[in-house]
């Protein structure tokens, strides 16, 4: 029974006319997605180990032929030729999807690429089953009683599948959208024929069926139209009665429009408004868009610390809880003996700068007494090139950059201050404009000094003055070799400019490429 006759019936069996042209084209699409569709290269595996199976399965049912089995080999024959089919047609698929549509910049959703896949399985069963000798009329007929029945029990799969449909066609959601549905805030990562799989913050993918979200009331976030993805967050906190509104939103408003924080946008602007008052202080809110809708959290801890800085430089607490107790005795000792750890830090800072280290200990402790604490967040501005301030400020902690703008062109950093070193002593002795900008490069803590801080200093130390000056000549001597080495780039840029320019202007003169 082995012999010859048995081998041939299973060759015969297996190895179809049209395999070697089957074969020669998987060959060919499996290189070229392999090599050009990284993402498809899984998908591409399993496709191929399917196929593989099904040319070994016509060989098994060559097998039963050749041992005469009547039924079997027929089953065998039908199921695996059906199988071929579906493996070439998974990779056509994918190589048009992939690589054709990726060619022409083209990104279709995920749910219209397995409608069709669905739609080509489906004409390659009729194929088959015309090839076999079926009526295909008597199919439709017998298969649209089937569909009935099937449409009648299978009620929710088919709502989302045509949910998935819906949503792609007119464009209510999209792959990268973040959405609210009830309590549940994520981004779309996919819409499957199925379901639409949302990724929220906290690392988890949600799996709402189509139906479900047709039939709910969703919020697409950060999306208007004609505008960038940017989303509107409110930043709240309280202040006492006893501060006027219009200080508290200018201090915190300009804080904010002069700090670089990562992910707020620039239009519309940030605004702090005065939203409610409560029993015993005033509710703020500080409104700002955010660029990155997945970086919410973050970004409202930057504004809330910008925030509170700004309103302890400008000498404005947060007001305390209405339930806050009071002890009046045991509040004044404890304020007391703040005040005279307050004054030693201002001294052990002051005493740092070599311009004080001729004053009395009376004298410093006068000057420490009307030092003003002043923070300051990474980014802000401290002060601006052109402003006329008249205070001089002593880093106490953190670091600060000189940075200087000629007209039309960009601000560039020229130096970097660290702990320790004070400016602003030109804008205080002269009343001139400040001549660069200085802007906190980290967390930094300052202390500023005014005018009427400094008049009785001078008074009784008169060599101060010469002091200072040695220190502006020096200064100024910097910022004026910055200025140069800034106007020597921009020179230099210009005219590298204008030599480009006229030269391909004399190369188009003379048809020159």
């Amino acid at each position: 029974m082995k012999g010859t006759n048995f081998w041939q019936t299973i060759l015969e069996f297996g190895w179809h006319g049209n395999l070697p042209l089957l074969l020669g084209s998987v060959a060919i699409l499996s290189l070229l997605l392999w090599r050009f569709s990284a993402e498809s290269r899984e998908t591409l595996k399993k496709t191929l180990t399917f196929l593989l199976f099904s040319l070994a399965g016509l060989f098994v049912g060559g097998v039963f032929a050749a041992l005469d089995y009547p039924t079997v080999p027929k089953v065998l024959y039908a199921t695996f030729i059906f199988a071929q089919g579906a493996a070439v047609i998974r990779l056509i698929g994918l190589f048009f999807f992939r690589i054709v549509l990726s060619l022409l910049h083209a990104r279709p959703p995920g749910i219209l690429e397995e409608t069709v896949f669905f739609i080509a399985y489906f004409i390659w069963v009729m194929v088959l089953l015309y090839q076999g000798g079926l009526n295909l009329g008597e199919i439709v007929t017998t298969s649209a009683v089937v569909t009935a029945v099937l449409a009648f029990a299978m009620q929710d799969t088919l709502g989302n599948i045509l949910g998935g449909l819906a949503l792609q066609w007119d464009h209510s959601l999209k792959r990268g959208d973040w959405i609210r549905i009830d309590n549940l805030e994520g981004r779309i990562i996919d819409i499957r024929w199925r379901a639409v799989l949302i990724e929220t913050r906290n690392w988890e993918t949600i799996v709402i069926p189509n139906g479900m979200v047709m039939k709910s009331h969703f919020k697409v976030l950060g999306e208007r139209t004609g505008e960038p993805v940017q989303w509107r967050r409110w930043v709240w906190f309280n202040v006492d009665y006893s501060v006027p509104p219009i200080q508290v939103t200018e201090t915190v408003e300009g804080a904010i429009l002069t700090a670089k924080i990562p992910n707020v946008a620039s239009h519309p602007a940030p605004n702090c408004l005065m939203m409610e008052y409560e029993e015993s202080f005033a509710r703020y809110a500080l409104r700002y868009w955010l660029t990155d809708l997945a970086q919410d959290d973050p970004t409202d801890s930057m504004i809330r610390q910008h925030i509170f800085d700004a309103l302890r430089r400008g000498g404005i607490s947060p007001a305390i809880p209405s339930q806050h107790l009071h002890v009046t005795k045991e509040g004044e000792e404890f304020e007391k003996r703040q005040h005279l750890h307050e004054i030693e830090r201002r001294i052990a800072c002051l005493s740092e700068i070599d311009l004080f280290s001729t004053l009395t200990g009376t004298e410093m402790h006068e000057l420490a007494e009307h030092a003003e604490f002043c923070p300051f967040s990474k980014g802000d501005l401290i002060t601006g090139q052109g402003e006329v301030d008249h205070w001089f400020y002593i880093v106490a902690s953190g670091q600060v950059k000189i940075c200087f703008q000629r007209e039309n062109e960009p601000m560039k950093e020229i130096l970097k201050l660290d702990k320790g070193v004070f400016f602003g002593e030109r804008g205080l002795m002269t009343g001139e404009p400040r001549t660069a900008s200085v802007i906190a490069d980290s967390e930094v803590e300052c202390y500023r000094l005014n005018k009427e801080s400094f008049t009785h200093v001078l008074e009784s130390r008169p060599a101060l003055v010469e002091d200072i000056s040695r220190i502006l000549t020096s200064r100024l001597g910097v910022l004026e070799r910055a200025r140069q080495e800034l106007e020597k780039e921009s020179t230099a840029a210009s005219a590298a400019h204008s030599h480009s320019e006229l030269s391909a202007k004399i190369r188009h003169f003379f048809g020159l490429k």
